[in-house]
């Protein structure tokens, strides 16, 4: 089955007993965003596992591992998309603090000194480097932490990744976010 198929099956299922305007242009944008010639399925369904994760939306992840699975995503790589959201929650948490006190303090980066908090997950990631950074700055936008949105961008722009992708990625998180209020 294609990701539209399951998607669109999906959204079916989700906005069943909910309707009106807002339901709608959210139910379109989904729908459009599923067509992304940008994103891979598998990087596609690794998106939707760690934002459906971050977002604490239930039904958007198991829709995803449905793709994952079909996909022929192992189940290490399934597992490390379900767990970026809890690294990146640590990290974002604390580079919010850290941008906020130095932003005002320009003493504070020297006396807080270096992180001390281990992120060996970040330098070695099972999935690819690229799919790695594009899960982490979308869970970076949804937890507001401008500090790592930035140092995401840039390590994506080092990897050559088209600001195209980036987009659709960061209205795929946007529109999941919305559909999770429903």
């Amino acid at each position: 089955m294609t990701r539209q198929i399951v998607i669109l099956s999906y959204l079916e299922k989700l906005t069943e007993f909910t309707s009106g305007k807002a339901v709608s242009d959210l139910k379109l944008n989904f729908e459009k965003l599923t067509d992304s010639e940008e994103l891979s399925n598998e990087e596609y369904a690794l998106l939707l596992i760690s934002l459906g994760r971050t977002l604490k939306f239930e039904s958007l992840e198991i829709v995803a591992q449905e793709l994952a699975i079909q996909s022929q995503i192992s189940n290490d790589i399934i597992n490390e998309a379900k767990q970026i959201p809890a690294i990146m929650g640590m990290l974002n948490t604390y580079y919010k603090f850290r941008f906020f006190v130095e932003k005002n303090d320009e003493n504070a980066a020297k006396e807080y000194g270096i992180p001390s908090l281990r992120m060996n997950s970040l330098a070695k990631p099972l999935m690819p480097k690229e799919t790695f950074e594009l899960i982490s700055i979308a869970v970076s936008i949804l937890n507001s932490c401008e500090k790592c949105v930035i140092a995401h961008e840039k390590a994506l722009m080092d990897l050559k990744v088209s600001r195209t992708k980036i987009h659709d990625v960061m209205r795929i998180a946007a529109v999941a976010k919305g559909l999770n209020v429903l």
